[in-house]
């Protein structure tokens, strides 16, 4: 239920059946108390009552606000790890495998709730808005998807993005070699980084993790207040000029230690997940 709980009110009322569904299902394929080819279906009406109690929508029901507190919080969260697993599923060695709907957050359970009709218009036209606002800022556009987050534009925006610099730099993706990157300072362990670098050419994938401890809740895991002094040391052959994809931003590295780095805070100064283009 933590994980596919529907961010829109609207679609409560249809996750209950479905979710009763799925209940139907564990429950006769783990073949203890009801079984497919024997359905006990005393037994699974008592599962169906049980379910229909906890998420009744009662001041006596105390289970459902508790639930939903949790819930609330981890959905937060679990946003911005999904940005973090799109971006290095992308730049990561390898071809990248995508199912389809899951362009936006994919809150389903499994077969054959995943197996449901994708909702394709929606998908085209929250692409068509954000290419619209795109060309007025990138800041401005990855604001508003940042505020209206629960609308999954912004996994859609990262995925496009990450995707178009792939088809544009095959070569590098493809080919290019694997540089895992180490991370100084106090934020250290909130982040996986990797080089990807062929011939002269170099890119950089940076993704935070563990969010709940970087800001409040409900507070973005963004700039100086969540990674202050952090910083990616690089190769000492790597460029000191990198473009952000996502926000056309121009970083410089800094050697105050000896050894070329980027700062976090800037790295992630407007998303948790960064695409940088030496």
């Amino acid at each position: 239920m933590l994980g596919a709980w529907p961010l829109d009110p609207d679609e409560i009322p249809a996750f209950k059946v479905r979710l009763k569904d799925y209940l139907t299902k564990a429950a006769r394929e783990a073949k203890v108390h009801t079984r497919w080819i024997s359905p006990n279906l005393e037994h699974e009406q008592g599962l169906d009552f049980f379910l229909a109690r906890i998420l009744e929508e009662s001041e006596e029901n105390a289970f459902l606000k508790d639930f939903q507190t949790l819930q609330d919080r981890l959905a937060f969260w679990g946003a911005f790890n999904s940005l973090s697993q799109v971006l290095l599923k992308i730049a990561s060695p390898g071809v990248p495998d995508f199912y389809q709907g899951t362009e936006l957050w994919n809150l389903t359970l499994v077969d054959p709730d995943n197996r449901r009709p994708v909702d394709f218009y929606r998908r085209a036209q929250l692409l068509k808005d954000m290419t619209k606002k795109g060309k007025k800022g990138a800041k401005a556009l990855i604001n508003e998807l940042l505020v209206h987050w629960k609308t999954g534009g912004l996994k859609l925006f990262i995925t496009q993005k990450a995707l178009h610099f792939r088809r544009t730099n095959l070569d590098l993706l493809l080919y290019g070699d694997y540089i895992p990157l180490a991370v100084t300072g106090e934020r250290e362990h909130h982040l996986v980084a990797f080089a990807r670098r062929h011939e002269s050419r170099w890119i950089l994938a940076v993704a935070g993790r563990f969010f709940s401890k970087l800001s409040p809740q409900g507070e973005f895991p963004l700039g100086e207040g969540a990674w202050g002094e952090t910083a990616l040391p690089l190769p000492p052959e790597a460029p000191q000029e990198w473009r952000n994809i996502f926000t056309d931003d121009v970083l410089t590295t800094s050697s105050a230690s000896k050894s070329q780095a980027l700062s976090l805070h800037q790295v992630f100064g407007e998303l948790p997940v960064a695409l940088l283009l030496g």
